[in-house]
This record gives C-alpha cells, sequence and structure tokens, in this order.
C-alpha cells in the first residue's frame, strides 16, 4: 500500500528555446540598410557592440534612431542575433574568422539566410528583375526594393561573384521628375527680392517611439506667412515608424518641415509698384523651398 511517505517528485528541466526569426516564403525579409549592416559586421569583428543590442542601443553604435527598428529585424532574420539582442553562435564563428576565410564564412551565412531566396535564382546568373521576383512571397511587399538593394549589396561584400545585377536607387524613380529650378530662384526664373525677416522658433516634432509597431501619428498644420502674398499651409499627418524612405531621409524630413515651419515673414505692406514682381518671386520661391525641403 502507499502511504505516501517514499513518494518522490522529479523535476525535468525543460530545453525549450525560442525558435529565431528566419526569412520564409510568406513572411518577413530583412530590407535594412546595408551600409549600416555591413558596419555593424565589421564593428563586432573589431571594436564589439553593445550587446544585447535593441532600437535603445544602436544609436551608441551610430544607427539613427529612424533606422533602429529596421536594422534591429534585418539583424534577427539574417541570423546574427537572436530574439533578445544577444549574438548568435553563426555570428560568433563570423567574428572569430580568419580574414581568409571571413567573407567565405560570410557567404555560407548569406546563402543560409536567404535560402528561399537561393532556391529560387542564382543571383550571380540573373537579371536584377529576376532577383527581385524571387522577392514576392516576402513582407512587407512595398519594401522589396530595399531587400534586392540589401540582399545584393551583403554579396558584393562578400564578393560572391563578380556578376551580380547591379543595385538600383530605390529613389531614382522619383529624382527623375523633379524640378530643375535652382535654389533661390523663383518658378519664373526670378530671383527672389525679399528674405525672411524673422523666424519663429518652431514646436519640436514627434518622433517614432524607440521598437513598437504601432506608432501615433502625428498630426499639425506647418502654416508659413508669406506677408502681404498669402501664406502655405502644409497639413502633416505622420506615422513615422511607417515611413518609408531612403536610408537617413527621415531624419531630412523632420530637419526639413522645421525650416518650412521657420519661414513666415513679418505682416508688412509692400509698395504698389513692386506688388506684381514681388508676389510672384514670393510664391514661386516659396514653392521651391517646400518641394526641396520635403525632397
Amino acid at each position: 500500500m502507499d502511504t505516501g511517505r517514499d513518494r518522490r517528485v522529479t523535476v525535468v528541466a525543460s530545453s525549450y528555446k525560442e525558435a529565431p526569426m528566419v526569412m520564409v516564403a510568406n513572411g518577413p525579409a530583412a530590407y535594412g540598410p546595408a551600409k549600416t549592416i555591413i558596419s555593424l559586421i565589421e564593428r563586432f569583428r573589431g571594436p564589439g557592440l553593445p550587446f544585447p543590442l535593441s532600437v535603445e542601443s544602436l544609436p551608441r553604435v551610430s544607427v539613427s534612431e529612424s533606422l533602429a527598428p529596421r536594422t534591429l529585424q534585418s539583424l534577427k532574420l539574417l541570423g546574427l542575433v537572436d530574439e533578445h539582442g544577444k549574438s548568435t553562435p553563426q555570428f560568433e564563428d563570423l567574428r572569430r574568422a580568419p580574414t581568409a576565410e571571413y567573407k567565405s564564412e560570410l557567404i555560407d551565412l548569406l546563402k543560409s539566410a536567404y535560402e528561399p531566396v537561393f532556391e529560387v535564382v542564382e543571383p550571380a546568373n540573373a537579371t536584377y528583375d529576376q532577383v527581385q521576383d524571387a522577392f514576392r512571397s516576402f513582407n512587407p511587399q512595398g519594401q522589396r526594393d530595399r531587400m534586392v538593394s540589401l540582399f545584393l549589396s551583403l554579396l558584393e561584400y562578400a564578393e560572391y561573384s563578380d556578376s551580380l545585377p547591379s543595385v538600383r536607387s530605390s529613389g531614382s524613380a522619383r529624382s527623375a521628375g523633379t524640378n530643375p529650378t535652382q535654389p533661390g530662384t523663383g518658378r519664373n526664373g526670378k530671383g527672389a527680392s525679399r528674405a525672411p525677416q524673422a523666424r519663429v522658433e518652431p514646436p519640436p516634432l514627434v518622433a517614432p517611439p524607440p521598437g513598437g509597431n504601432a506608432a501615433p501619428e502625428s498630426e499639425e498644420d506647418v502654416v508659413i506667412n508669406l506677408g502681404d502674398a498669402g501664406e502655405v499651409t502644409i497639413k502633416l499627418k505622420v506615422r513615422w515608424f511607417s515611413l518609408s524612405l531612403p536610408d537617413d531621409t527621415a531624419d531630412k524630413l523632420r530637419k526639413g518641415i522645421r525650416e518650412l515651419q521657420a519661414l513666415s515673414l513679418p505682416h508688412e505692406p509692400l509698395a504698389a509698384e513692386e506688388r506684381p514682381d514681388d508676389q510672384e518671386g514670393l510664391v514661386g520661391d516659396a514653392a521651391t523651398q517646400t518641394e526641396g525641403a520635403i525632397m
């Protein structure tokens, strides 16, 4: 009869370990800035990185706040850091690899991380469009150009092949249609006859929160007073974290908005004989500056 006196409880330690992020079809793909990620890899082989990596610690190694979230996610998807921001065994192997073997070790790592892509296309024998087609099953769809850019840039850095397709600039289509008007001139070709005489201290803009995908929208009106010529109102309604722009452009956009907020002219009457040309120059110049700041 079991009296319970000799009853023993055996505790079995769980060996469960959280699965690392990997790139799979219909899942997310890495689309962080190639130069930044290459710089972090090289830094790990040199002075080191501030592990565990996070959106808060990455700015300490020269990664801008706006790029930190996608940079961290890309490092995870490439198998360089785990879900807790710590270096993976593969990243440690890459750090310890001799210089002569470093690039070949990196190629092996990239083949493993991008296995679904290599199953579809051999980048050394493919066109850019064929490589881009290999990324059509990954998300987010709107970042496909950046996915391909990172992929090809990493292969080029690793000296994978001399026949890789060239990396296209994601901003080339937009830049091809920009207005050639020179800075400091209006659309009618005339120089602006009146410069801003007073500047208003702009309120601080809302910066993207560290981490987190549910970033709030920043909504405000930017009003530029042009004196008797009228005013320009720009309505801002931006979810900064979700903004898709080339590297570091989000920071330039914020700076441009602040400059626009400080462009207001004091209200002072213009002489009757100078109003026609002055008004045309002011409006044209303000429009040119607005386009230049936001682009």
